[in-house]
């Protein structure tokens, strides 16, 4: 007892130079963390998503695909101050840490206005391009391009990961499959065609109208289709010339040709008269004939409540398989029917039939009757088709609304044209990964992988353990 009380203040002054030591690492380490790890953690990508439907998390599919490059991909985030869009920042920053041939470089707006050398390709004020090293292919995408929106215009689901992971294959493989639009003969316009153009941009098509008469861009068969949607008036010889020399390279055509539709507005049908002999011609070069008919239900439970709608049937045949296994039919309105012509070297598949419950009234300037009458072509319809003609292939529809935005809200419809779209793609199918949805469950613990938890784990319990330890040892000083 004696011995404590001479030595105390040698045992106080010792706990106190052990404490000071103790606190003076845990100070170094903390700022050293601090320093170090945001570096770290930039290149390698050291954080936890936790998110219920891992928003920030590349799928497998990605990772196998950024394992396997062979050749360096930039990918430039072009940014203004207070406008930066965090979830695709850190996105891309996983694509950065998942391959060390993706090379991410954000530039703000102030970065690339004060520097002299202002980079080529960068002239966009938000917006992310992906591009190869000499820069002889890319991608450039807004913001909104990486969203789903509602009829609100809200953004609803994150589709970021498909659309940078397709650019990246399209890069290497140094081309785009592209969809042009036909424009100057009446066409339905990209406008009125809201969710057809989203089902094109999900399949990660290229999208542009073209114009045969004005453009200075070839098409090439082997990027293009050729999509014509619902033309009033008929094609110039000169245009029925490029077609033909487009399609003898092995182009590839998805034409929907209207023979009347429904006017909702004023509410009657319309009828078009216009005689198109160079559609036709183009038609009858791959043994399809369209009638100047229209088919008609019998049924009372038509759909829309117009006699003129039905559920076309898909006949089976590999496009069509899963259709058919989930018994899927497709909305089909105003069509016509379709004959077949027998000459050699081509090859037709019937796609879509109207049922033996349908009739066809022979068209003329106006329908007054809407039943059955004597004289009325009775049996199964065919509407849509797949022609081929040694590499080059013509699919048509003889309704345009089946691509409409009520019609594509099918599930028939959707799947239809998504494997309708994949089978006339002169190139392989781009990666499409389901977009996640940007409100979702509460991630739970037990989602997360190991590491993960480890992380997660070391970030509660340190601090915790650390705040334990030196209570601990400035409460043992006092008691002494």
């Amino acid at each position: 007892m004696n011995w404590i009380k001479k030595h105390k203040n040698k045992i106080l002054n010792r706990y106190t130079v052990g404490f000071n030591i103790f606190f003076s690492i845990c100070l170094v380490l903390i700022f050293g963390i601090n320093i170090i790890f945001p570096s770290i953690e930039r290149k390698k990508a050291l954080k936890i998503d936790l998110t219920g439907n891992k928003l920030y998390t590349l799928s497998e599919e990605t990772c196998k695909i950024l394992q396997n490059l062979e050749e360096e991909i930039y990918i430039y985030m072009i940014y203004s101050p207070g406008n930066i869009d965090f979830r695709i920042q850190e996105l891309l920053a996983e694509y950065g840490a998942s391959s060390s041939k993706v090379k991410v470089i954000f530039l703000s707006q102030e970065i690339l206005q004060s520097t002299s050398e202002r980079p080529p390709l960068l002239d966009i004020e938000n917006g992310v391009i992906i591009t190869n090293k000499d820069r002889s292919i890319e991608q450039i995408f807004s913001y909104e391009d990486f969203y789903l929106r509602n009829d609100e215009g809200q953004n609803i689901s994150f589709k970021a990961e498909t659309k940078i992971t397709a650019a990246i294959q399209g890069i290497v493989r140094g081309a785009f499959c592209n969809i042009r639009l036909l424009t100057g003969h009446g066409e339905t316009t990209r406008n009125e065609l809201e969710r057809f153009i989203q089902l094109l941009d999900i399949g990660n098509f290229q999208i542009d109208s073209y114009d045969l008469s004005t453009s200075t861009q070839q098409l090439d068969a082997q990027t293009d289709i050729l999509v014509i949607v619902s033309p009033k008036a008929d094609l110039e010889h000169s245009e029925y010339e490029t077609i033909s020399q487009f399609m003898q390279q092995g182009g590839r055509i998805l034409l929907f040709l209207d023979r009347s539709s429904f006017n909702m507005t004023q509410g009657i049908l319309q009828i078009y008269t216009t005689e198109m002999p160079l559609f036709s011609q183009l038609l009858a070069d791959y043994n399809i004939k369209i009638n100047d008919d229209l088919i008609i239900s019998r049924s009372v439970d038509s759909i829309n409540l117009r006699r003129t709608s039905f559920r076309a049937t898909p006949l089976m045949n590999v496009l069509t398989e899963e259709l058919c296994d989930n018994h899927w039919s497709v909305v089909v309105n105003e069509a016509a029917s379709l004959s077949f012509l027998e000459k050699e070297g081509v090859q037709v598949q019937m796609l879509l039939a109207a049922d033996s419950d349908c009739f066809a009234k022979k068209l003329s300037s106006k329908i007054e009757n809407f039943n059955y009458q004597e004289g009325d072509r009775q049996g199964v319809f065919i509407v849509g088709a797949l022609s081929e003609k040694v590499t080059s292939q013509l699919a048509v529809i003889t309704d345009s609304q089946c691509i409409g935005d009520e019609a594509l809200s099918a599930p028939g419809n959707h799947l239809f044209f998504e494997n309708l779209l994949k089978k006339l793609s002169p190139l392989e199918t781009l990666i499409s990964i389901e977009s996640k949805e940007l409100v979702v469950p509460e991630l739970q613990l037990s989602d997360l992988k190991p590491e993960g938890l480890f992380i997660l784990a070391g970030m509660i319990l340190l601090p915790i353990a650390v705040f334990y330890i030196g209570i601990r040892m400035r409460t043992r000083k006092w008691k002494k």
